[in-house]
């Protein structure tokens, strides 16, 4: 899904019909219009990192072959928060974590990490969606818009439903069937 679509719900919860009237037909937006929408992405893009880093990883694998057992963090293809893991031939390997590079003695690696999304524009699609969904960011993007505005209520209330929604989805725990008592 877009971030575009995102954007419209936050606007649709606003009751800012013609703005979304605009994004869905392409015309252009006023400057006044235009800076709301700035001010959703910045929303959006700090909600969408908040998500990624604190609640529901995004998770890569970058294989590479190295010289001397370094692998530099630049090389990634996108920007590690956290090393999960790295193996080598199949088999974990130990290594060592500095400020610009990892350090381990297997010279052709697969490192797992966890990763920051990069910032997107609005015709770009949500990493982080097919975890937690729309209704999700929408929240966390309204309850962040709402406190730049100075609508302090509103915000809270938003911010309630959002932390809520995090809440309900950690807690699910992906569809586990109980064990039943007499088994």
């Amino acid at each position: 899904m877009l971030v575009k679509n995102v954007i419209i719900s936050a606007l649709t919860a606003l009751e800012r019909h013609d703005i979304c009237s605009c994004l869905k037909d392409g015309a252009s937006l006023s400057v006044e219009n235009a800076q709301t929408v700035e001010t959703l992405m910045h929303c959006y893009n700090a909600v969408e990192d908040e998500l990624a880093r604190l609640y529901f990883p995004l998770i890569d694998e970058y294989e590479t072959e190295t010289d001397n057992g370094e692998v530099q963090y630049a090389d990634f293809p996108n920007v590690p928060i956290k090393i999960l893991a790295i193996t080598a031939n199949g088999k974990k390997v130990k290594f060592k974590l500095s400020v610009k590079h990892l350090k381990t003695c297997a010279k052709n690696v697969r490192v797992r990490y966890a990763y920051s999304p990069k910032k997107k524009t609005i015709e770009e699609q949500c990493e982080v969606l097919n975890t937690v969904g729309e209704r999700l960011i929408s929240y966390g993007v309204l309850a962040e818009y709402c406190l730049i505005c100075g609508l302090l209520e509103s915000a809270e209330s938003w911010e309630s439903k959002y932390r809520e929604e995090i809440r309900a989805l950690q807690n699910f725990g992906g569809g586990k069937i109980p064990q039943r008592s007499w088994v």
